[in-house]
């Protein structure tokens, strides 16, 4: 029984890696300020960087720094951002078990 609890964590993890790793970077647009407080920073017609996957956005004012993301649906994201460049695959890494 606990072999088959471990077996199904380990199934769900090798299921995440490989969902995360069809993620791919975009490039995006504020088109309406954000309201709410959980997207506070995001300025009026100013471009920002993040990744997509699975319908999700992971955003961030400063992609790649010290500020947190977030992750956002499609539906909510569309609501205050358009995407300004096609989003381009982030390049695959392999994971190699120990």
């Amino acid at each position: 029984m606990i072999f088959l609890a471990f077996h199904l964590v380990v199934f769900q993890h090798n299921q995440t890696l490989t969902t995360m790793s069809q993620s791919s970077i975009v490039e995006f647009q504020c088109v309406k300020k954000p309201e709410i407080t959980s997207l506070s920073g995001f300025e009026l017609g100013k471009t920002y960087k993040g990744r997509t996957f699975n319908g999700l956005y992971q955003i961030s004012v400063v992609w790649g720094g010290h500020s947190p993301s977030l992750m956002i649906d499609n539906k909510e994201f569309s609501k205050y951002f358009a995407v300004v460049s096609a989003p381009a695959e982030i390049e695959k890494v392999q994971v190699v078990a120990a």
